[in-house]
């Protein structure tokens, strides 16, 4: 070979830049070297194997087939001896040669060879060049001479072929730790900074699989946070799974990378499928001091994907990676707890600016319904004298079927709180003895998980707040329960407070009904005595006027002027004593004569002479009479009040209307009977309404009332220790509510 041709090929196998296309292009030298057969083999010192050759059956694209073939030429102690001691070899027939044990899968009919070996100092590699011919005996010291010298110039362009490959692999390497430190920097949302690294390091490497793992240690389980396959799409599935055995379970244990380059030769490697394209793996645990806080899965398409230095950069920007996550599981924590100081304060901003208890119990379930993200919460709140809990607000799935049940003290996992004032977390109602289910049944919901805990306000345990079943199937934790019980401590606080301000405002509604009834008593008193005076001074001569009126009008002729006149006299003077007579009543005092009456039966008969017939056919009557006891009253003073009323009624509906008639036990005190009489006619103006029981005064026209009758009525309904009150509005109508006592006691 002359000069010019041997600079011709030096400069064409200078351009190429990837060792496999390098070693194949030498081998395609091989005739112009004067060879008729070539063999390639390099080894790394990172184990690494690179077989060519230029049988046909030889040149498989398949790395583990032709990986299989380097490590069989490798055990052949003809190879071995020319690697390791670096020495030419001349064979006159590699058939007979004892040092080859030949097999023809490898050299084919090659007989005469010559092996050179070479070893590459700065790119840490060794190998051998194998030339043959088919004839026996057919190399010389010629030939062995020439092909050292070919050897020599041929793995000046393999090394730098593999020095340019590692420098290429470590700039990439570079790369990918500054950008997963950027990431680790620039981003704090665990999951996104975890789905970057994953496609950052599929994209630099093209690996089939990168996948990333978070570890509970307390659970032993992988939990696949970010994954990014061959196509270089990215998921972030947060599937669950156990650590049983396997190559994942040994990395965890024993903390350290396990590396295989060919996972036909491991059998702990179980794949997913049965295409079995993964032929290598790299598994990195992701370490944080002395703990384990994930794992990196790399998987590839081809053997010997990963090399030492290329492992040694992956460990190292795992490094990196365990800090940006532990950042980022900090950041979160941090905004997690911001986020709940947040909502906390906004609950408790809430809760504490209204004082109406059903608007704070509401407000506290809704807010624990949201900021929990369960189906159902509920305040149940103690009743000591009764000994029971009852269900005073609710949010969610069955709620308006559970407001107001009640339950006794100590009774299903809410009165077992609210007995024992302990907060307890239930992760399964179903092996829990303390679950009560006839709550579920009344309400429809099915009750899977409880937090509950107790409400204490000023040191006395007041009820409990549960909230049920996570809306995401997951489990309540111990941050769940510190967090309602953050909130429970001000709601419980703001509840008592609004039952201290309702308790006081009934109380002060209670003492101006008393004021206003004691002013009312002083002011019938006053006027009752005044009444009284009035009424027998006057009653005598009204006496005389109609006696003598009477005397006179029997002497007259009854068609005379004179005896028209007497008679006006006579009619009024006995309006006057109609007058007088409802005075002396008025201003009547003592006890009213009381016995067991029904008073329904004295509603029946005031209706018939109140309501005739004459006014029925236009005002529609209703009435609603309940089973009541025998209760003590005079029944002539409480009829002339019934009376009263319904005439009232009666003036009020000139053109007709709805007049209703009711009588029940009191809803809220059991020995209280009430009676209401509700009618549509005009209504009572707001300027008249705290006159209405003053004596004198009517809104009916002169001569049609004497403005007695409500207040004979409240003065005889008080002294049967009742109530009289009244509702009305201009133009729809007006309901009296009287009360009266079923004992005397």
């Amino acid at each position: 070979m002359d000069i010019a041709a041997f600079h011709q090929i030096h400069t064409q196998l200078a351009t190429y830049q990837k060792l496999e296309c390098l070693c194949e292009a030498i081998l395609a030298l091989m005739p112009q070297f004067g060879a008729d057969f070539g063999l390639s083999l390099l080894q790394e010192d990172n184990g690494n194997l690179h077989f060519y050759s230029t049988l046909s059956d030889q040149t498989s694209s398949d790395k583990v087939f032709r990986r299989h073939l380097a490590h069989q030429l490798l055990t052949m102690p003809l190879v071995k001896e020319v690697i390791e001691q670096q020495k030419t070899e001349m064979v006159a027939d590699l058939t007979t040669d004892p040092r080859t044990a030949i097999a023809e899968s490898l050299f084919g009919h090659c007989r005469g060879a010559v092996l050179v070996p070479f070893q590459l100092i700065k790119a840490q590699a060794k190998g051998v060049l194998l030339f043959g011919r088919q004839t026996v005996g057919s190399v010389s010291a010629t030939d062995s001479h020439f092909l050292e010298f070919i050897t020599a110039q041929v793995c000046q362009h393999i090394e730098s072929t593999l020095l340019y490959r590692s420098q290429a692999e470590h700039m990439t390497q570079l790369a990918l730790i500054n950008q997963v430190s950027r990431a680790a920097t620039s981003i704090l949302n665990i999951g996104l900074m975890q789905a970057t690294v994953t496609q950052a390091i599929q994209r630099s490497f093209g690996f089939y699989r990168v996948s990333v793992y978070r570890y509970l240690s307390s659970e032993k389980i992988l939990i696949l946070d970010a994954y990014t396959g061959a196509d270089g799409r990215t998921w972030r599935p947060e599937t669950t799974h156990l650590i049983d055995s396997g190559i994942i379970a040994q990395v965890v244990e024993q903390r350290q990378t396990v590396v295989i380059n060919d996972l036909s030769l491991d059998n702990r490697y179980q794949p997913a499928d049965d295409s079995k394209i993964v032929k290598s793996k790299l598994v990195i645990p992701i370490k944080l001091g002395i703990k384990t806080i994930g794992i990196l899965d790399l998987e590839s398409q081809e053997v010997d994907a990963f090399s030492a230095h290329l492992v040694a950069a992956l460990e190292t920007m795992t490094d990196q990676l365990a800090i940006a996550i532990e950042n980022a599981r900090l950041y979160d924590d941090v905004t997690e707890k911001v986020n709940e100081l947040m909502s906390l304060n906004h609950i408790i901003q809430a809760v504490s600016s209204s004082l109406n208890l059903p608007q704070i119990l509401t407000l506290v379930t809704q807010h624990v319904t949201s900021m929990l993200n369960v189906a159902a919460t509920s305040v149940a709140l103690r009743d000591d004298e009764a000994n029971e809990v009852w269900f005073a607000a609710a949010s969610g799935e069955g709620s308006t079927e559970v407001i107001g049940l009640r339950m006794p003290l100590g009774q299903g996992v809410v009165g077992w709180v609210a007995e024992t004032g302990e907060p307890i977390i239930v992760p399964d109602v179903s092996t829990d003895t303390r679950f009560f289910p006839d709550v579920d049944a009344q309400s429809g919901f099915t009750t899977k998980s409880i937090l509950c805990v107790p409400m204490v306000s000023k040191g006395r345990l007041i009820g409990a707040i549960e909230a049920m079943n996570k809306r995401d199937d997951s489990a309540f934790t111990i941050q769940d329960l510190n967090l309602l019980a953050d909130l429970t401590a001000p709601a419980a606080t703001a509840i008592e407070n609004a039952k201290l301000y309702e308790d006081l405002a009934q109380n002060m509604r209670q003492l101006e009904a008393a004021q206003v009834q004691l002013v009312q008593s002083a002011k019938l008193s006053a006027i009752g005595e005044l009444a009284a005076g009035v009424a027998h001074e006057i009653n005598n001569p009204l006496t005389s006027i109609i006696g003598l009126s009477a005397v006179i009008a029997d002497s007259l002729d009854v068609d005379s002027e004179e005896a028209e006149d007497l008679h006006i006299v006579r009619s009024e003077a006995q309006r006057a004593t109609k007058i007088v007579h409802s005075l002396l009543d008025f201003a009547r005092v003592g006890d009213p004569v009381q016995s067991l009456a029904d008073l329904n039966e004295i509603l029946e008969s005031a209706i018939f002479l109140a309501v005739p017939a004459g006014v029925r056919h236009k005002i529609k009557l209703t009435k609603s009479f309940a089973d009541l006891p025998l209760i003590p009253v005079d029944q002539d003073q409480i009829k002339q009040v019934f009376i009263n009323i319904l005439n009232n009624a009666v003036f009020a509906m000139p053109n007709g209307g709805q007049l209703t008639v009711t009588s029940q036990i009191s809803s809220t005190d059991s020995q209280m009977v009430c009676l209401s009489f509700a009618d549509t006619g005009s209504g009572i103006s707001p300027e008249h309404i705290d006159k209405i029981f003053d004596p004198f005064f009517t809104t009916k026209e002169v001569g049609q009332g004497t403005g007695l009758g409500l207040s004979v009525s409240y003065g005889i309904i008080e002294r049967h220790n009742g109530q009289i009150s009244l509702e009305t509005a201009v133009g729809i109508g007006t309901t009296f509510h009287i009360s009266l006592p079923i004992t005397n006691a």
